[in-house]
């Protein structure tokens, strides 16, 4: 009688996921074909300002991707005064919001003025480049991207009394005490088993 073998659901990592669509979008083409070295180029761009400004890949790839599906549109804004593959706006009038040239109302006056609406400025601050670079060099858009992620991750910790006395990621026991709620302590150890469940099913898996 033959022994049967039970299988486990394999778990696949969404960054993982993300990554290889990244890959079957811009890595398919003939190597010796220009799209495709340009395709290649635009990889190598990801992978170096996620290094430099030590930001996740499939992080920078995702925001990229929702923001304009990796698409520069030709280096040209887009609807909402955005520009590049990381979609960094420059909005100077509030009919920007829009793409209208009639005065809107007094929202979108202060929407315009929000730091919402020029990200282009602050990217280029702070990798030390002239805002009209990241419009249209490619390079200098992800870097400006990958730099603006990386400090709203800092401005976030700053403003969070709570993360930065937890500072990293720890057991949720020692986070439930860390904010003075004990009572959580309990909820949460029953919560433990069900999350160790699939990375046991994993190691059992590969054995």
């Amino acid at each position: 009688m033959k022994e049967k073998v039970q299988s486990y659901p394999i778990y696949v990592p969404l960054s993982a996921c993300l990554i290889i669509l990244f890959i079957l979008v811009f890595g398919m083409a003939d190597p010796a074909d220009a799209a495709s070295r340009e395709r290649t180029s635009l990889q190598d761009a990801f992978k170096k300002a996620a290094g430099t400004y030590h930001v996740p890949l499939s992080v920078l790839l995702s925001v990229s991707y929702n923001e304009t599906r990796w698409d520069s549109h030709d280096d040209k804004p887009s609807m909402a005064g955005g520009y590049g593959v990381m979609h960094l706006t420059d909005m100077d009038a509030p009919a920007d919001l829009f793409a209208k040239g009639t005065p809107l109302n007094a929202n979108a006056r202060a929407a315009a003025q929000s730091r919402a609406a020029h990200t282009l400025d602050q990217a280029a601050k702070l990798i030390g480049a002239a805002p009209e670079a990241l419009k249209t060099d490619q390079d200098k858009n992800i870097l400006g991207g990958a730099a603006l992620l990386a400090d709203y991750q800092k401005r976030s910790v700053a403003s969070c009394p709570l993360i930065r006395r937890i500072g990293t990621l720890q057991l949720p026991n020692t986070v439930a005490r860390t904010i003075m709620k004990p009572q959580l302590i309990s909820p949460i150890k029953s919560i433990k088993p069900s999350i160790k469940e699939p990375l046991g099913r994993l190691t059992q898996q590969k054995k």
